[in-house]
C-alpha cells in the first residue's frame, strides 16, 4: 500500500473585507487603507459566500485560505464573478486593446453578469 501526504490547508481570518480590481485581490489595513498584500486575480481557483463570511482558495499559489468575516460576500463573489469573466473573455478574443489615440475605433462593453462555479 503506498500512502501519499496530504497538506492540510489553514485559513486565514480577516475582519476586513478585501479589496478587488480588474486585475487583483489586495488585503487592505483596516485603519490606514495601506495594501498589505496583492495577489492577482488570475491565481483564484475557487471562492465561496456565506451571509457571515467570504473565502477565497488560490489553488497552488497559497498554502492556505483566505477568509474574512463579512455581511458582503456575495457582493464581493459576484463582483469576482465579473471582472474573472472579463479576463476570460479577452483571453478568448486575443486581448484586443484599443489606443486612446485612435479616433474612429468604438468601444463597446457588454453587461456581464455573475458566473457559477
Amino acid at each position: 500500500m503506498v500512502m501519499t501526504r496530504v497538506p492540510i490547508r489553514t485559513v486565514w481570518q480577516h475582519t476586513s473585507p478585501p479589496g478587488i480590481t480588474k486585475e487583483c485581490v489586495m488585503r487592505v489595513d483596516e485603519k490606514t487603507k495601506e495594501v498589505m498584500q496583492e495577489w492577482p486575480l488570475t491565481t483564484v481557483r475557487r471562492w465561496a459566500a456565506s451571509p457571515n463570511s467570504f473565502t477565497l482558495d488560490f489553488g497552488d499559489y497559497l498554502e492556505s485560505y483566505y477568509s474574512v468575516q463579512t455581511q458582503e460576500g456575495e457582493k464581493i463573489s459576484q463582483l469576482i464573478s465579473q471582472y474573472i469573466d472579463l479576463i476570460m473573455k479577452n483571453k478568448a478574443g486575443g486581448d484586443r486593446r484599443v489606443s486612446e489615440t485612435d479616433e474612429e475605433a468604438t468601444v463597446v462593453e457588454d453587461r456581464i453578469g455573475p458566473g457559477k462555479i
